[in-house]
């Protein structure tokens, strides 16, 4: 304790010596130094703050400056200050209330200017329509504005282009803006902007009519929306000092009369985004078109599968990806000294990245940085390239290889944060350039890739963060629970039914990806409506304190996904009853072997893309549950029903879980279901549909229209809206939804093009909404399971329950486990099974591999096993019970009697095992010539291409001419500490039992299959 905190003194010691100390990229870079320093040691005491605390306050002579960096420290560890508390501010700004009670009246003004006025001038009706869409309809800042008032202009400029945009039933603007607190959501090489949209109410729909009806203006300014308003409120008030007001002060008096209008239900949060002050990034077409229209599919690809497979000097370092660092060097090598070097390089750096799977993913946008060099015309040829890939490669895939489940799109700035300290750390060992190269590296990603940047790093980079908003609908989530089964129909049924239980977990709970993946069986709750602990545990440690949470397991599921999720979870449940800490999540049942994320997010991630025809990332899946959750908490019950799928009991439901979702708090509630330190996350990050709230809420306002003011206002034949009018039912004063109807009418029968309508392609309009499939099918991977369960006590009955199983079948599969370990020709000479160990022989559990890599090798044999069919099928089963009939428990290989017996061996299982991975050993007392050759010759005719043949001396070989023959399976996944091992003792290769396992589960399932078929036949 007293070294990690005397080495935490001399870090705070050094930034007390910075002259720099008002910087907080300095500032940051030491706080994240002394978390990585608790990091390595795993040092966290009781008393750790209480230490911390002490060292700033001795060490930093300047107390302000002590207790600001002990603040960050601090709030680091537990999520909130020691010294700074948050001012609470009063909920009346009396400056906004001053103004707001001005122009309070506008809108009375504004119906007596228009019903009276002959003719209302176009500047006028510019004004109307802004002072509508901030008042009416909640775009209350200035960019906002600036940019629609752009758009309108734009459309005068150019009549042929559309102004409204509609994607299902509502039209809307797209607004393009850079703002100050604004969330980007778009980002190229040229800019990056806020894309937001702006649903306009009625009033603001029917200034706008009239506004495109009358002729051109002649003010085409778009930078000025806040003083046209200005101007016409001064001049219809007849209150001259509102042309002086400030632009904040206008929008915040805007922002009261929309939250305070007659009749109208605005929670907070929504008045605050409508002033531009809890601001968000809004979704794409794309994405509105799919939830608004059940459009599902676009295209189909191909799935993603998998691919097999603290020294501080970089030269010591080794890394999966070593041979794509070799490649990238020969590149750069190969075309040295060519005319067209460059080009040449970018062209097959383009092709590497575009055709290689790579095991780490950071290793990508590397390759991509490379690239962008070489294009910007900043690198000219391949020593530039050259010099930068030794000076960073090797560290940066080093410590990112396993940096993480959902890799760098997942990390957010303080996870880079502490990523770029552990990078520093190789400072020492690495290149003198290493801190600027890997500064740049990740500007370049920061601005073209979208990575967060880390705070050290604060000071080269300005603007606001950004924010990834696609979001799939509802129906593409249950698309998604059929696709990525689908994508995974070579795999055992285990592994399907994992990615579709971790796939369910993340769309409908929002849990992060490493938190689904290191759920332990203990962490699930199936007792009443369920219960999912999100805790740390021996596999994994929480993001942040406010991540440990309890989490409703069943609320959230439809009712044939809660079917699944407790058939699941009652499985993993017995598979798992003698093993503490069992993964949730296991590639391999009954051994804790970690799912592939790279595969399922590679292939969520593509079928997302499919679907929606925008890069969609697996971890937009947690933006979809968090922005459903914001839906069903805020919206209407009609729309929450319409865009999440659920019912209106289970809509109720939740609400009810979130304590009612009728008061202003409850977005602290989806914070804290989402594991989030605060509301601002969640709100900045994670909810891409308050444009739709927020017009809900200008639509929910009692006011009503007269006919006259919506024709003049409209510019229409008073007869022809009259006639709209009666069309819709209406009489007399018209409300929101009246007039909402009647301008619906009014924008099918214009033949001006205002609208561009968006429509699926390649898809019908209307997707099917898949059925959820949970029936199980008679597979010989459930062999072991039930073999291994009904050894623990486990009844048939119950097997038959959990597997969803025939318990005729399960009682087959026993029986034929028996026969295997019964019979006389499956036992020694001394009557004892070959199969299995004297200490196992009383039970039937399958003897397994040691090893959980052969584990995971005996079920993919036992996988194309599975796949053959008629003749092919024969003559693996007759293969396999020459193996089992000639094998013992207690050694990897079988004796053969003869040539003939190999070649049916191998013939049998072609295609099922890998030729390479046959190891036959010859055994003769005496090596002599040519005697030898002729053994190895009589052999390796029935031996296929590839296989491995050796002789061996060995005291225990017989006289025969040919030798004795011993077959095994090589065993391919020693390391090479384990190799050398074995060499010591006279063994250059080593055996594997996962064949051996995979035909013995193989053949109990053909006979209890055949004993089955014929019971149902006989019945």
């Amino acid at each position: 304790m007293t070294t990690v905190i005397t080495r935490i003194g001399e870090l705070i010691q050094k930034f007390a010596d910075n002259s720099a100390l008002s910087k907080a990229s300095v500032q940051a870079t030491i706080v994240y130094e002394i978390l990585y320093l608790l990091e390595q040691e795993n040092f966290f005491p009781k008393d750790l703050l209480e230490q911390l605390r002490k060292q700033c306050s001795h060490r930093i002579t300047n107390t302000k400056t002590a207790r600001v960096l002990f603040d960050a420290l601090h709030l680091k560890l537990t999520g909130r200050t020691y010294y700074k508390k948050k001012k609470v501010r009063s909920p009346i700004n009396p400056v906004a209330e001053k103004w707001y009670r001005r122009i309070s009246g506008a809108e009375a003004r504004i119906f007596e200017y228009v019903t009276h006025s002959d003719t209302i001038t176009q500047e006028d009706r510019l004004a109307i329509f802004l002072f509508s869409a901030a008042a009416n309809g909640g775009l209350c800042h200035a960019p906002g504005l600036n940019s629609l008032l752009r758009t309108v202009i734009e459309k005068a400029i150019d009549d042929s282009q559309a102004v409204l945009t509609q994607a299902g039933a509502e039209r809307y603007f797209r607004l393009k803006y850079s703002a100050s607190g604004h969330p980007v959501n778009i980002k190229n090489d040229d800019e990056r902007y806020s894309t937001n949209v702006f649903y306009p109410p009625p009033q603001t729909t029917a200034a706008l009519i009239g506004l495109l009806r009358n002729s051109h203006t002649k003010n085409y300014k778009t930078d000025n929306a806040t003083a046209r308003i200005k101007d016409f409120l001064a001049e219809i008030l007849n209150d001259r000092e509102l042309k002086k007001i400030t632009n904040q002060r206008l929008t915040d008096a805007l922002s009261l009369l929309f939250f305070r209008r007659e009749g109208g239900r605005v929670p907070v949060f929504i008045q605050h985004y409508a002033a531009g002050r809890a601001n968000n990034a809004s979704t794409f077409d794309e994405c509105l078109l799919s939830l608004n229209t059940r459009h599902c599919l676009t295209k189909r690809t191909r799935p993603v599968t998998k691919k097999d497979g603290k020294i501080l000097n970089k030269r010591d370092l080794q890394t999966t990806s070593d041979a794509l660092l070799y490649e990238i060097a020969d590149i750069y090598k190969r075309f040295v000294g060519r005319d067209d070097e460059s080009a040449l390089i970018e062209n097959a750096l383009i092709q590497l990245r575009d055709q290689s799977q790579f095991s780490a993913k950071a290793a990508k946008p590397m390759l991509s940085w490379f690239i962008w060099k070489f294009q910007a015309g900043k690198w000219t040829c391949g020593a530039s390239g050259k010099r930068t890939l030794s000076c960073l490669g090797k560290v940066w895939l080093y410590l990112t290889e396993n940096i993480g489940a959902e890799g760098l799109e997942g990390l957010d700035q303080t996870d880079c944060s502490l990523l770029y300290t552990k990078l520093r750390a190789f400072e020492s060992g690495a290149d003198s350039t290493f801190p600027s190269t890997l500064r740049h590296f990740w500007l370049y990603m920061h601005n073209h890739l979208g990575f967060e940047i880390p705070e050290q790093l604060a000071d080269f980079v300005s603007g606001t963060k950004f924010v990834r908003c696609a979001i799939p609908s509802s129906h593409q989530i249950r698309q998604l629970l059929i696709d990525v089964p689908d994508a995974y129909s070579h795999s055992t049924q285990h592994v399907i039914e994992t990615v579709t239980a971790m796939t369910l977990l993340m769309a409908r709970l929002g849990l992060r990806p490493d938190e689904a993946i290191n759920l332990e069986v203990s962490d699930i709750d199936l007792r009443g409506d369920g219960l999912v602990f999100i805790r740390p545990n021996e596999h994994f440690n929480l993001k942040t304190y406010s991540a440990q949470r309890t989490l409703p397991l069943m609320l959230f599921l439809m009712p044939d996904e809660e079917e699944f999720m407790r058939y699941y979870c009652r499985r993993r449940q017995l598979e798992t009853t003698e093993r503490t800490n069992a993964l949730l999540f296991s590639e391999y049942e009954l051994a804790d072997t970690f799912i592939s994320y790279d595969t399922l997010s590679a292939n969520i991630t593509r079928l997302l893309s499919d679907y929606l025809n925008v890069h969609t990332n697996t971890y937009q899946l947690r933006h979809y549950a968090l922005t459903t959750c914001q839906l069903i908490c805020c919206a209407s019950s009609e729309r929450a029903q319409q865009l999440t799928g659920y019912s209106a009991e289970q809509i109720e439901a939740i609400r009810s879980y979130f304590n009612g979702a009728n008061h202003d708090d409850v977005l602290s509630e989806i914070a804290e279901f989402a594991g989030h330190l605060n509301t601002e996350t969640s709100t900045s990050t994670y909810f891409h549909l308050t444009d739709l709230l927020r017009f809900e809420a200008a639509m929910s306002g009692s006011e009503k229209y007269d006919v006259s003011f919506i024709t003049k206002l409209t510019s229409l034949q008073g007869g022809r809206l009259r006639r709209l009018t009666q069309k819709n039912g209406a009489t007399g004063m018209l409300d929101n939804k009246s007039l909402m109807a009647v301008l619906d009418d009014v924008f099918k029968t214009e033949r001006t093009h205002w609208v561009k309508c968006l429509r699926p392609q390649n898809s019908p309009t209307k997707s099917k909404v898949p059925t959820f499939n949970t029936n199980t099918k008679r597979s010989a991977e459930y062999v072991e399971k039930i073999l291994h369960m009904h050894d623990h006590g486990v009844s048939n009955n119950e097997l038959a329950d959990v597997y969803n199983l025939d318990i005729c079948w399960i009682n087959e599969v026993i029986q034929a486990a028996y026969f295997y370990r019964d019979a006389p020709r499956f036992q020694t000479g001394e009557n004892k099974p070959r199969l299995y160990s004297e200490k196992a022989s009383s039970g039937l559990t399958i003897a397994m591999p040691a090893t959980n890599i052969q584990k995971l090798e005996s079920v993919d044999i036992l996988q194309r096993l599975k796949e053959l069919q008629g003749v092919t099928s024969n003559r693996a089963a007759k293969a396999a019970n020459i193996i089992l009939e000639k094998t013992t428990n207690n050694r990897t290989y079988i004796r053969l009697d003869s040539r003939a017996e190999l070649r049916k061996i191998t013939r049998g299982l072609d295609g099922v095992v890998l030729p390479d991975r046959w190891l036959l050993k010859i055994n003769v007392k005496q090596r002599k010539e040519p005697e030898d050759s002729e053994k190895l010759n009589y052999w390796r005719t029935a031996l296929p291409a590839g296989a491995t043949i050796k002789i061996i001396k060995s005291k225990d070989a017989n006289e025969s001419r040919y030798g004795k023959a011993h077959l095994s399976y090589r065993d391919s996944t020693l390391s090479e500490k384990r190799t050398a091992f074995l060499k010591t003792r006279g063994v250059e290769d080593g055996s594997s039992r996962a064949m051996l396992s995979a035909l013995h589960k193989y053949m109990i399932f053909i006979r209890a299959e055949e004993a089955y078929l014929k019971l149902l036949k006989s019945s």
